[in-house]
């Protein structure tokens, strides 16, 4: 999930329910009109934050909520961008733009709407890389644990009678030959841990609308925006958790944050939390959130001039995505109609607006469901050999020099966990959407290099971005397994069954010397997806952990992560349903400890 800054303060009894006089919620234009102290501070008001703060409603009398990234009424733009300012020696010196969700909501507000999970190994993978430490994380995590989580975050709406029958529209063509083509297996129901095959994925659309389903519109308008009892403050930004040192253990304890308004005010607010601070504000934003708190590598902090209050060298860390590549073919049968007709076809986009006016039907309502996640010994022959390369590097050859030994630690026992998934026919490597067009992308589900997020030594504590570098390509086996992703595309496409229903013919990359593959994936190559992890991972301090089995921070109390930055491992799947699972399991988890 990403989410532009954030903050949500929420002040709490709890109890078995709500009064019944809690009708609508408190809206603060004014620092004020602010409490001076709340039970619980929730930093992000984005996918997991929203999900955090309906819980807690749920159970909480007299809760307020406070100061967040937000716009309630998304006047501003709903995305924030950030420049990465270092070119990526990996990309051919490119620079990439990020954009993060800046509404209520976070980027469920901005995403693709693809609501899926990845394979049971994935979420499995986050208990094996805690090492000697796997029992007390397998206690909370893993696929059995975060499956109840998953469930509970959506409302599930079959398609109609209609829509579940056959209708011969284009992409049915491609979905029919990927199952005749061996191997490639068609599991009926792909959320329930069997992510690998030819999948039919949900979106986050409200059936009754035909509109975006997302956590404002599912975990704010449909309860907290209709209570009395928290306080929400729009157009601020956290800017530093603030603390005392505990004189019985020495841990560190969170009491409250400094918040400013967004844009170019440097004015300065605190409040105070009773109980717990929350930060949910995303992958690329919570380690620098972290790291203005006094909570990082010392080498960072010092660098930035930030007083050390607990020594974390896991923070910003271990920084993971999807990376992909574009591909086109011609078809020698026509496809008409998809979507590009309806930029392309004024005859076909005129009757499409008509049917979406006259009862929101048509084509107007459809996106993309379709796709493949394909385990790479399906489509690859060279798995042993990439296990070899993998297992002939030094534990930190291709990590950032310097690296605290506990990171070290950390990536090795990643490196086995992802050999096990390499060699598995129950974990995707390659994702590929299709819905009847002639270009598609090709998406890597798992990758080898680790990328870092950290506060700039040149941070004001008030606005500059954090330095961001995926690190493309600095472990070379991730350029192998692109490599074999476009083999594996041409060995699909190139299939009997495919060439049957569609004749294709490949336009883009259309190279086939090694040198030369190598070459283009480095010019065009994608470093990030949107599905950005890891940068405050879920487990042991001794292996790079910044978050504990309960998601509270290493080394302090009153103190939890809530968003996908504590994902140890990036799964096979969208991140959006990730996104609502960590804040349900983060729900229960604060309430089991209220």
């Amino acid at each position: 999930m990403l989410f532009y800054g954030g903050l949500l303060l929420f002040c709490a009894r709890i109890a078995a329910g709500l009064p019944a006089h809690a009708a609508s919620a408190t809206i603060i234009e004014r620092q004020d009109d602010l409490m001076d102290e709340y039970d619980y501070i929730i930093a992000g008001g984005g996918t997991a934050g929203l999900t955090i703060l309906f819980w807690l409603l749920n159970t909480a009398i007299w809760t307020h909520l406070t100061p967040s990234w937000l716009s309630r009424h998304q006047t501003n733009k709903l995305q924030a961008q950030i420049n990465t300012p270092r070119p990526h020696v990996g990309l051919d010196g490119r620079r990439h733009t990020i954009r993060a969700g800046c509404a209520v909501g976070g980027s469920s507000a901005i995403n693709l709407m693809l609501l899926d999970r990845g394979s049971a190994e994935d979420y499995d993978s986050w208990v094996l890389v805690a090492g000697d430490y796997k029992k007390d994380y397998a206690a909370e995590w893993g696929w059995e644990n975060i499956l109840p989580a998953f469930r509970k975050s959506v409302t599930f709406h079959p398609p109609t009678k209609e829509m579940q029958e056959m209708f011969g529209i284009t992409y049915d063509r491609m979905f029919n030959a990927f199952k005749n083509i061996p191997g490639i297996v068609s599991p009926k129901e792909a959320n329930d841990g069997s992510k690998y095959g030819v999948v039919w994925a949900p979106n986050s659309i409200d059936p009754a609308t035909e509109k975006r389903s997302y956590a404002k519109t599912g975990h704010y308008d449909n309860g907290p925006g209709r209570r009395d009892n928290f306080h929400l403050l729009p157009g601020n930004r956290v800017v530093q958790v603030t603390g005392v040192f505990s004189d019985t253990d020495g841990s560190w304890v969170a009491d409250g944050v400094r918040y400013k308004p967004r844009g170019i005010s440097k004015t300065i607010s605190a409040v105070k939390a009773r109980k717990e601070v929350v930060v949910s504000v995303g992958t690329f934003h919570t380690p620098q959130l972290l790291e203005r708190s006094g909570i990082g590598s010392e080498d960072i902090l010092q660098a930035a001039g930030v007083p050390v209050n607990v020594a974390l060298p896991g923070v910003g860390f271990n920084f993971q995505s999807h990376t992909s590549f574009s591909f086109a073919h011609s078809f020698g049968v026509s496809v008409f109609p998809t979507q590009a007709d309806l930029a392309s076809n004024s005859t076909f986009a005129m009757e499409a607006q008509r049917l979406w006016d006259n009862g929101k039907k048509g084509p107007y309502t459809a996106y993309v469901n379709s796709g493949v996640w394909l385990p790479f010994p399906v489509f690859s022959n060279q798995t042993e050999a990439l296990v070899r390369k993998i297992r002939a590097q030094g534990p930190d050859e291709y990590l950032p020099r310097g690296l605290d030994p506990t990171l070290v630690a950390g990536y090795v026992i990643q490196k086995e966990v992802l050999i096990q998934q390499l060699r598995s026919h129950e974990s995707a490597w390659l994702e590929s959407l299709f819905s009847g067009q002639t270009a598609g992308g090709a998406i890597l589900q798992h990758i080898f290099s680790r990328g870092t997020v950290h506060i700039s030594p040149d941070d004001d504590g008030l606005d500059t971005d954090p330095i961001i570098d995926y690190r493309a390509f600095s472990n070379p086996v991730d350029l192998d397994l692109n490599i074999e992703l476009l083999q594996g595309v041409r060995w699909y496409m190139g299939h009997e069954a495919m060439v049957a229903a569609l004749q294709p013919q490949e336009t883009i990359p259309r190279i086939y010397d090694d040198a030369g593959m190598r070459s283009w994936m480095r010019r065009s190559i994608n470093p990030d997806v949107a599905h950005q992890v890891g940068t405050a991972a879920l487990g042991p301090k001794e292996l790079g952990g910044v978050v504990g089995p309960d998601l509270q921070v290493h080394g302090t109390r009153r103190l939890s992560v809530a968003d996908n930055s504590i994902v140890p491992m990036v799964p096979g799947s969208h991140t959006s349903a990730l996104a609502y699972a960590v804040g349900e399991k983060a729900a229960d988890l604060i309430l089991r400890r209220a």
